[in-house]
């Protein structure tokens, strides 16, 4: 949903809230801090919304391991977190603990992230 800030006014050659002055009936110039993400249109500024998702609570974060170059020659070490100074879990071991693969043959919808299901098969 776009959320208007303000108008450009070529007379006065300042951006304009919609709001009008008590004092003398001219809309207020804008003067607050420009949003991070907006956009201008036939001389009128609107904010945009964020572009992240949001999520429901802290359960749904999952926080994935920098990959590294030897996952490509010794595969995944599932024995690497219970290991004192290990760093926890390497790329594919977390993936397979939060994105478990289906069983082979099973066509039932599995529960993604996001809470939709993937499509069967």
């Amino acid at each position: 949903m776009l959320k208007l800030i303000a108008m450009w006014s070529n007379a006065r050659g300042v951006w304009e809230t919609d709001r009008a002055s008590l004092l003398c009936g001219h809309s207020v110039p804008y003067s607050e801090t420009w949003p991070v993400w907006g956009m201008t249109r036939a001389g009128v500024a609107y904010q945009l919304p964020p572009l992240e998702h949001r999520t429901a609570d802290s359960e749904s974060l999952c926080l994935l391991p920098t990959p590294d170059a030897k996952l490509s020659r010794s595969g995944a070490d599932y024995h690497r977190a219970t290991r004192i100074g290990s760093g926890g879990d390497d790329l594919t071991t977390a993936m397979h603990k939060h994105f478990p693969p289906p069983p082979a043959g099973d066509d039932t919808p599995q529960r993604l992230p996001d809470g939709s299901t993937s499509p069967a098969g």
